[in-house]
């Protein structure tokens, strides 16, 4: 079970649409509200329902009645009605609370009685039919509160919607409340008191609004109701219908009803929403008392002002139809008001009339009854006129019409119109008459005379009236005066035209037996813009015998039609062969020469252009033989044939042939040039240019004409203007066509050497339908130009940047440098180069050895290659040369680039021999700190040697005495003394400068050439120089190793390890020197001159102006 509490003040719920809401304590003992069910049983539930009946269920009888819609007051709450019933809880003071636990509302056609009511299910029968249930959506239970002290006081309000009982006769159904109180057992047990349901006491207003056709405000006999409007309770008196207010719109009769207006409301102002155009006739609203119940009743009514009035005319006239000028046409005309209001100021006009009155009685219209000058509603005003028909009117024909128009000052203006038909009936009449000298047309130039008459016999007046007559003389028709009538331009109604004309005879009319019915007619007409033509003719007899014969024959030189342009000529004779003169003889010949056919002197005749009976004239004509008659083969028989006609105006045709054979011969010439840019073709792509000539060297004609060339390009052989011709479809006998054409030379034509010939040949051919081909070729010569370039690039920064160094030094790379190498191949020439190949002088670029050639395969023109080699570095000018080569089939194509760079080692550089005995070079080891001379970018600052005095305290810080200073050979960690492991000779300071100073050397002692050496070397090694590992057995180190050996043997004659050069000396040409004196020298020789030991690199030469150039530049430009 589901609880709706509605116990606290405020409190309110909708269950389908009822509205149950907590109550004002409002007393229903006030007067103004009538209790209509009352249940009292007190047993903790009782319940009942609106009955007339005693005894049923737990109602109280003194409370309780039967309840009509029209009992019911009806509220409006957001715009929706609703029905109002009030609930009054009657419980003890102790407990207020009680519950409804069932509420349904029935209606029925009459009231209930406890005979409907079905126990078992607690419900009414079927007569009475349910619009709620509490109960519908499952059991429900409204937990309510008597909270107004004392009975007589409602506490709760229930509002039904009035669109729930859709289906009830609200001015006759009845409406039962079925009610059932208290939970037993709870606290909502109906304990005490009882539960009384009432409606506030209520008015009924019936009304009808109605149509006040005559304004007068009281609804007459025959006045109805207004369907459609919208009546309404102005509850705020504002002339408006609001939001809120009650409305109703009136039904098919006019009739609305308002139910339920409470007697609260002691007066109401019931209004209507007036439509446009209506006037209110009964006041601007009506005022109800409601004040008592009773039902009242309320008319209002509405005049709509409608101005209208109608015009009508009629026309008559004798007869029925206008069918002559002056006949009088009479008009009547009525004016009547077809509204509802009097017009004032009418009038009636028509512009077609000249005689418009009124009908006058007592000088008043006979139509205004009231004498009052104005249309009152019931009033038809009269008016007559007349009109004249015109002789335009039945001219123009149709119908005569006009209109006539009646206004006023209420309305706008009424037209109708009348219309008489004119009946037309335009006709004439030609009379004609002809007289000849003898009665008979016998001569020539006799005059045939004839009189016309043309008379008008209709009733309309005619106009353009012409008489013709192709058989009279031109000029001869003349008219003269009027046999009736007034001379002018018009045939008018009953006028009679009189004219003249003649003919003169003529030999062609006798010859023609008057156009072959032996008569000579003619017929004269006349006509007008109105009617049709009529005739009439006249006539004279005659005889006739016409007839003709014509003969013709044929020649051609040779005897046979062989060339277009051929004269084939003819003799033709025309005899008259009857007994008429012949009128416009002719001879035809469709196969003739157009003007050839010639009239020559007559054979017998007097040469005029009558072939007279008797005469016989005689003709030439010619044929020239044409192009398609040889190529038609004379149509195909082989022969040219072809008739001559003789005719004439009075005969019929005479025929006679002649013909003559047919020989063909067909030929064509193809001749065909050729032409490219310079002369030879040397470029793929390049275009040789043809002209092509095709002429027709035979008789006959040439159809579907072809050129083929299968060397030309394709779409390229295009025919152009005719040489000698006319540009069509076909080569005719004479012409020649001319054609141009093209061939893109290809590479492959340029590597073949076109074929290996050296030129380029094609054919062009030449056929048609009626001949075999015809061929012509030509040639260009080919020239090969076979080159390529190889550009060799050399990088130091691992390809970043390129220099094309052609010549030395070319790019410094130190040691560090990442040098590549790019080879670019470029096929410059115009073949195509197989066998491409590359070598370079110093690279392996094959994986074989330095100058095995790299395959690059085939190097198409203008195709370039280029590849990339990694080298090591090497120190000093570096230069290689790669060369490219590619065969074609001229021969081969070669070329080479060097590229150099410049391997430098940032290092001191070696000095010979003099410049350590030099004064600069000398202070860097001559043992005086502070002394030094800078001698290069990298060159060592301060003392390169570390001097002993001989005795035991350590290198020397220069303060010894000269003579105690030396330089100790091999002495490797450079601290002056013989360490583990050092080899090592000690040579005084003095001894060292004279071993240095080459004019000191005594002659023929290969031990000083050697020392020099040595000491020079030593600096060098001392001063920074490179001087490889020991352990290469080429480096300078090595061989310093072995000469300080040799030295040891050969300049330390005590052994003691301090050179003294005592001893014998060493010859060149000794074993000591020549077994490894000699090849020590040499090699330290190399190392202090160039900085290299048998050309592989150690040191940089500082006396090489190119070592010292790269250096420089390195640390001027990189370095800086």
């Amino acid at each position: 079970m589901a609880d709706i509490d509605l116990t606290s003040p405020g409190s309110t719920t909708t269950i389908d649409g009822v509205i149950v809401t907590y109550g004002d304590p409002i007393g229903s003992g006030t007067g103004i509200y009538s209790p209509f069910l009352g249940i009292d049983d007190n047993d903790g539930d009782e319940k009942g329902f609106n009955t007339d009946a005693t005894g049923v269920l737990d109602t109280d009888q003194s409370k309780t009645s039967s309840l009509t819609f029209n009992d019911i007051p009806v509220k409006i709450i957001n715009g929706v009605e609703y029905f109002e019933f009030r609930l009054d809880l009657n419980q003890t003071n102790a407990n207020t609370l009680i519950s409804l636990t069932s509420l349904k509302l029935y209606y029925s056609s009459a009231p209930a009685t406890g005979a409907n009511y079905v126990s078992a299910t607690h419900e009414l029968d079927s007569d009475f039919t349910k619009v709620f249930d509490l109960d519908s959506g499952g059991d429900t239970r409204l937990l309510l509160d008597a909270h107004s002290s004392g009975s007589g006081n409602d506490d709760y309000v229930f509002f039904v919607p009035v669109s729930a009982f859709a289906g009830a006769d609200f001015s006759a159904d009845y409406i039962t409340l079925f009610a059932d109180f208290g939970t037993p057992g709870t606290a909502y047990a109906a304990n005490d008191g009882f539960e009384e349901f009432n409606t506030e006491k209520v008015s009924t207003i019936n009304g009808i609004k109605f149509g006040d056709t005559n304004g007068n405000g009281v609804m007459d006999a025959g006045e109805v109701g207004l369907a459609g409007w919208t009546i309404f309770i102005d509850s705020n008196a504002n002339g408006l219908l609001d939001a809120g207010e009650r409305s109703t719109v009136t039904d098919a009769n006019g009739l609305f009803h308002f139910g339920g207006v409470g007697t609260s409301l002691e007066s109401v102002r019931i209004d209507e929403v007036l439509q446009a155009g209506w006037v209110q006739t009964t006041g601007d609203y009506e005022t109800v008392d409601v004040s008592s119940v009773g039902n009242y009743s309320v008319q209002i009514g509405n005049f709509l002002p409608n101005p209208a009035l109608n015009i009508t005319k009629d026309a008559s006239v004798p007869g029925g139809t206008a069918d002559w000028a002056g006949e009088v046409i009479s008009y009547t005309i009525s004016v009547a008001n077809t509204g509802n209001v009097v017009l004032t100021g009418v009038t009636v006009t028509d512009p077609f009339v000249s005689n418009l009155a009124p009908v006058l009685v007592a000088g008043f219209n006979s139509g205004d009854l009231d004498h009052d000058n104005a249309l009152d509603l019931t009033e038809i005003w009269h008016y007559t006129a007349t009109h004249t028909v015109t002789q335009a009117e039945i001219d123009a024909g149709g119908t005569i019409d006009n209109t006539a128009t009646a206004d006023s000052d209420q309305t706008g203006p009424d037209t109708d119109d009348a219309s008489i038909p004119v009946a037309q009936n335009p006709a004439l009449n030609i009379t004609k008459d002809a007289s000849v000298p003898g009665g008979t047309a016998d001569a020539a130039g006799e005059l045939i005379s004839y009189t016309i008459t043309v008379a008008n016999t209709g009733n309309t007046t005619l106009t353009g009236v012409t008489v013709t007559d192709p058989f009279a003389d031109v000029g001869s028709i003349v008219r003269g005066a009027d046999v009736v009538g007034d001379n002018d331009a018009l045939l008018e109604v009953g006028e009679t035209w009189g004219y003249t004309a003649a003919h003169t005879v003529t030999q062609a009319e006798i010859d023609s037996n008057g156009g072959g019915d032996g008569a000579l007619e003619n017929t004269a007409t006349a006509d007008s813009n109105e009617t049709g033509p009529d005739t009439d003719d006249a006539s004279v007899p005659v005889a006739r015998n016409p007839a003709l014969n014509i003969t013709k024959d044929a020649s051609v030189p040779g005897g046979t039609a062989d060339a277009a342009g051929e004269l084939i000529s003819y003799t033709i004779t025309v005899a008259n062969t009857g007994n008429t003169t012949l009128t416009g003889v002719t001879v035809t010949d469709p196969f003739a020469d157009v003007g050839s056919i010639v009239r020559g002197a007559d054979v017998v005749g007097d040469n005029d252009a009558l072939l007279e009976v008797g005469e016989t004239w005689g003709y030439t004509a010619a044929h020239t033989v044409t192009q398609a008659e040889i190529d038609s083969n004379g149509g195909g028989d082989g022969a040219l044939e072809n008739t001559a006609t003789a005719d004439s105006n009075e005969t019929g045709p005479d025929t006679d042939d002649a013909s003559v054979p047919v020989a063909r011969n067909p030929a064509l010439n193809i001749t065909k040039d050729a032409s490219v840019p310079g002369g030879t073709a040397d470029a793929a792509g390049e275009l040789i240019s043809y002209t092509i000539t095709v002429a027709n060297t035979g008789n006959t004609t040439l159809t579907d004409v072809t050129v083929t060339d299968p060397f030309a390009d394709v779409g390229s052989i295009v025919r152009g203007t005719d040489l000698v011709g006319d540009n069509d479809g076909l080569l005719e006998v004479g012409e020649t066509w001319a054609y141009t054409a093209a061939h893109t030379v290809t590479q492959g034509e340029l590597d073949s050497n076109g074929g290996g010939d050296g030129a380029l040949e094609n054919t062009a051919t030449a056929d048609s339908n009626e001949t075999g081909p015809d061929t012509d070729d030509a040639s260009v010569p080919v020239e090969q130009r076979a080159s390529l370039d190889i550009e060799k690039y050399v990088s130091i920064d691992g390809g970043l940047t390129w220099d094309d160094a052609d010549n030395p030094q070319g790019p410094v790379a130190t040691s560090s440098a990442d040098i590549q190498f790019k080879f670019v191949v470029t096929n410059t020439g115009n073949v195509t180069l197989t066998n491409a190949t590359v070598t370079d002088s110093v690279f392996d670029l094959n994986g074989a050895a330095p100058g095995t050639a790299m395959s690059l395969g085939v190097l198409d023109v203008g195709e370039t290659n280029t590849f990339y080699y990694d080298a090591a570095w090497t120190a000093g000018q570096h230069v290689n040369d790669a060369t490219a080569s590619g065969t074609y089939s001229g021969g081969t194509a070669t070329d080479h680039d060097l590229a150099y760079y410049y391997g430098l080692i940032d290092c001191v550089g070696t000095r010979t021999p003099g410049f350590w005995l030099s004064p600069n070079g000398l202070t860097f080891w001559d043992g005086t700190v502070g002394n030094e001379t800078k001698s290069g970018p990298e060159f060592a600052t301060g003392e390169l040697l570390a001097f002993n005095n001989g005795i035991n305290d350590g290198p020397d810080a220069g303060s010894s005495n000269k003579e105690e200073r030396y330089i100790l050979l091999g002495d490797d960690n450079g601290n002056g003394i013989t360490d583990a492991g050092e080899d090592t000779l000690q040579m005084s300071l003095a001894l060292a400068l004279k071993v240095l100073d080459a004019s000191q050397k005594v002659q023929q002692d290969a031990r000083y050439v050697l020392g020099r050496d040595v000491i020079a070397a030593w600096l060098n090694f001392e001063a920074g120089n490179g001087a490889g590992s020991p352990a290469d057995p080429n480096s300078p180190a090595h061989k310093m190793d072995l000469a300080i050996d040799w030295l040891q043997q050969y300049a330390d004659a005590n052994h003691d390890g301090v050179a003294d050069f005592n001893g014998p000396a060493i010859k060149q040409n000794s074993a000591a020197w020549q077994g490894s004196g000699a090849g020590l020298h040499t090699a330290l020789d190399e190392y202090n001159n160039h900085g290299t030991v048998n050309g592989v690199f150690y040191s940089c030469s500082a006396d090489d102006h190119v070592f010292v150039d790269a250096l420089t530049r390195y640390h001027e430009d990189v370095l800086a």
